[in-house]
C-alpha cells in the first residue's frame, strides 16, 4: 500500500516549491464548476487538460460532471479510464454509477473492490453519500456492512475526531492510549496522536506527530490541513507556507490550501507573495468571501487603504448579512480618519449583531475621536455591558467627571 501512496505522491501535479507558480488552476476551475451545478463548463476544462495529457485526476473530474448532468454511460467510461492508469481510482465513482441506475449487484462489487484499495473512503463519508440512497435497502448493500472492512485503527481515527470536535479530550486520550498498545508504529497512529495534540494545544508534539505520519506514507487532506494549521498557531509561518506547496502538489483541485498559503505568507511578512497567490486564487474564485477578507488585510497591512476598501466593499455586496464585512472596513475608515464611514458602518454591524461588546466599543472610541462625547460615552458604556472589560479605562478616561 505504501509503495502506491508513493507512487501516487511521483505521479501528482508538479508544483514548484518556493515559487508562485501554480499550476493546478484547472483542477481549482473543474472543482468549483461541477460545486456550482456548471456541468457542461466542468467538461470543458477537463477536455481541455486532456488533450495535453492523461491525467487520472482529470478523469475522474469529468466523470463526476457527466454523472451531475445525468450522462451515466460517459461517467463509467472516465471512471474506467482512470482506473487503467491508476489501479482502484475509479471505482467508488463507478460505484456510484451503477447505484443511480439502481444496479446494486454491480454498485456493491465495485465498491468492495474500492474499500480493499488506498482510495478508501471513511465509513461515516460512504453512508452518508445520497448517491447510495437507491440502493441501500438492497440485500447486496446488507451483506457489504455485515463484513468487517476497517481496521480498529481506522474506527479509532473516526472515534478521535469526533471525539475531539465535540470536546471530549479525555475520551480522545483514551482510545489513543487504547491504539498506541496495538499499533505502535502506524503512521495512522501518529496522525491520531497528533490530533490529540493538537486539540490538547501541545503543537510541538502535534508538528512531529503530524510529520511522522506525511513521512511514513499516511496522505489525506485532513492531515495536511491539520498539519498546516498546527504549524500556523504555533507561529512557524515559513513553513507553514512551503508545507501548504507539498500539499497542493497531492490536492491540487483543493482551494483551502491555497487560501492557508496566502494567510501563512502575510503572516511571515511576504506580502507580495501573498497578494500574488490571492489574487490567483481570485481569478478563480471571484466571490470567495475568505479570500476577498484576506486581500483586504494584506492590503489594509500595506497601507493600501483605497484598495483595502474596495475588497472590503465588495464582500459587504455580496455578504450584507455578515456584521463582520462591515467592522473590516470600519476598521480602514477608522484608519484614514473617515469617521462619520466608520460608524456607520459599525452602526450597521450592530444593527446584526448587537450584544457585540467589542463593537459597541470601537464605535464609542470613533465618535470620541469626533468629539462626540455623550455618544461615545454611552457605546462605551453598552461594550461594558456586553462584557468588553477594555472599556472600562475608556469610561474613566473620558466619561468621567
Amino acid at each position: 500500500m505504501k509503495r502506491l501512496i508513493i507512487f501516487l505522491a511521483i505521479i501528482t501535479l508538479s508544483v514548484t516549491l518556493r515559487a508562485q507558480n501554480y499550476t493546478g488552476g484547472d483542477f481549482l476551475r473543474a472543482r468549483t464548476s461541477i460545486e456550482n451545478g456548471k456541468y457542461g463548463l466542468a467538461i470543458q476544462i477537463c477536455n481541455e487538460a486532456l488533450a495535453s495529457g492523461s491525467d487520472y485526476r482529470y478523469l475522474l473530474l469529468r466523470a463526476e460532471a457527466f454523472l451531475g448532468s445525468g450522462e451515466v454511460k460517459n461517467a463509467l467510461s472516465d471512471f474506467a479510464g482512470a482506473n487503467q492508469i491508476v489501479p482502484f481510482s475509479g471505482d467508488y465513482g463507478m460505484a456510484t454509477c451503477y447505484s443511480v441506475t439502481g444496479n446494486s449487484d454491480l454498485a456493491v462489487a465495485c465498491l468492495e473492490r474500492h474499500l480493499q484499495s488506498p482510495f478508501k473512503k471513511s465509513e461515516r463519508d460512504i453512508l452518508l453519500d445520497p448517491a447510495f440512497n437507491n440502493i441501500e435497502t438492497s440485500d447486496p448493500w446488507k451483506r457489504l456492512w455485515k463484513k468487517n472492512w476497517y481496521t480498529q485503527l481506522e474506527k479509532g481515527l473516526s472515534e478521535v475526531e469526533y471525539l475531539v470536535e465535540n470536546g471530549r479530550l479525555s475520551e480522545a486520550r483514551e482510545v489513543e492510549e487504547r491504539l498506541r498498545s496495538v499499533y505502535s508504529d502506524k503512521p495512522g497512529l501518529y496522525y491520531i496522536q497528533g490530533i490529540v495534540r493538537m486539540a490538547e494545544g501541545n503543537e510541538k508534539d502535534a508538528i512531529f506527530f503530524f510529520k511522522r505520519s506525511i513521512d511514513e506514507g499516511f496522505n489525506s487532506i485532513d492531515l495536511w490541513s491539520d498539519y498546516i494549521d498546527c504549524l500556523m498557531t504555533s507561529g512557524n509561518f515559513s513553513s507553514a507556507a512551503v508545507t501548504a506547496i507539498d500539499a497542493i502538489s497531492s490536492f491540487p483541485e483543493e482551494p483551502s490550501l491555497l487560501i492557508r498559503r496566502a494567510e501563512a505568507l502575510r503572516l511571515m511578512g511576504d506580502r507580495s507573495k501573498a497578494v500574488e497567490t490571492i489574487d490567483y486564487f481570485l481569478d478563480i474564485f471571484p466571490d470567495d468571501e475568505e479570500a476577498i477578507k484576506l486581500a483586504g488585510q494584506v492590503s489594509y497591512e500595506i497601507k493600501a487603504y483605497p484598495e483595502s476598501l474596495r475588497y472590503f466593499s465588495r464582500n459587504i455586496a455580496n455578504h450584507p448579512g455578515n456584521p463582520e464585512c462591515f467592522n473590516e472596513r470600519a476598521r480602514v475608515y477608522y484608519a484614514t480618519g473617515s469617521w462619520e464611514f466608520a460608524v456607520s458602518d459599525y452602526s450597521m454591524s450592530l444593527d446584526l449583531d448587537p450584544v457585540n461588546g467589542e463593537i459597541w466599543y470601537l464605535k464609542g472610541l470613533t465618535l470620541l475621536k469626533m468629539g462626540r462625547n455623550r455618544e461615545g460615552c454611552r457605546d462605551l458604556k453598552m461594550a461594558l455591558k456586553y462584557g468588553f472589560k477594555k472599556a472600562s479605562a475608556e469610561i474613566s478616561r473620558n466619561c468621567i467627571k
